[in-house]
C-alpha cells in the first residue's frame, strides 16, 4: 500500500460522496444522506492514512519532515482539513444537505493535486527546515477549511433567503430547497465556521 494509491482512493471517495449528496437533495431519502456521510468518513480515513503513509515514505528516504513541505502535500492536507471540519459540524448539527455544498471543495482540491501538482517527495531547502513551517501550514489550512465550510453554507443561506422572500405561508418552500436547513441554523453554522477560521488564522 502506498500513499499514492490511498490518495486515489480518497479522490474517488470524495467524488462519490459529492454525487450521493446531490442525489440526496433530489431523492429526499435519509438513507441516501446517511450513505453519503459514511463515504465521507471512508474518504477521510483514507486521506488520513495517505498522509501518514507519505510521512513514512519521506522518512524512509531520509527526509525528516512532515508531509506538508510542498504545494501538493498542502493541498491534500487542505482537503483533509475540509472533511475534518465538515464531519465535526455534521456530528453536532446532522444537516446532511450541507455536504452537497462543502464536499466539492475537498474533491476539487484532490483533483487539482492529483492531476496538476508534482507529487515527488523532495527535501526542504535549508531556509524552510523548521518546525514553524509545519505549524504554519497546519493552522493556515485548517483556517482555510473552516472558511470553505462557511462559503458553502453562505451559498445555501443566500439561496434559501431569496426563496423565502418570494414564498408565502400558503406556499411553503418545497423541492430541493426544502431539504436545506433553516436560515437560523445556516446563520449559526456560518458564524461558527468563520469564527473558527479566524481563530486558526490568528495563530500565525
Amino acid at each position: 500500500m502506498t500513499s499514492s494509491l490511498l490518495f486515489n482512493v480518497t479522490t474517488i471517495a470524495y467524488f462519490v460522496a459529492m454525487v450521493v449528496f446531490i442525489v440526496y437533495l433530489t431523492a429526499k431519502n435519509e438513507n441516501v444522506g446517511f450513505f453519503a456521510t459514511l463515504v465521507c468518513w471512508a474518504g477521510f480515513i483514507a486521506n488520513t492514512g495517505a498522509i501518514g503513509m507519505r510521512w513514512y515514505e519521506a522518512y524512509a528516504l531520509g527526509y525528516e519532515q512532515a508531509p506538508l513541505s510542498n504545494l501538493y502535500e498542502s493541498v491534500v492536507f487542505f482537503a483533509w482539513s475540509i472533511l475534518l471540519i465538515y464531519l465535526l459540524f455534521d456530528l453536532k448539527y446532522k444537516q446532511q444537505a450541507i455536504g452537497a455544498f462543502v464536499i466539492p471543495f475537498a474533491f476539487s482540491g484532490m483533483i487539482w493535486a492529483q492531476w496538476s501538482l508534482d507529487a515527488t517527495i523532495a527535501p526542504l531547502v535549508p531556509a524552510l527546515q523548521s518546525n514553524w513551517l509545519t505549524y504554519h501550514v497546519i493552522t493556515y489550512f485548517i483556517g482555510y477549511a473552516a472558511f470553505a465550510l462557511a462559503c458553502g453554507v453562505s451559498i445555501m443561506y443566500l439561496v434559501k433567503v431569496g426563496k423565502e422572500e418570494k414564498s408565502t405561508e400558503e406556499a411553503p418552500i418545497a423541492g430541493i430547497l426544502g431539504m436545506f436547513p433553516s436560515t437560523t441554523v445556516l446563520d449559526d453554522l456560518n458564524y461558527k465556521a468563520i469564527m473558527g477560521g479566524y481563530f486558526w488564522w490568528r495563530q500565525q
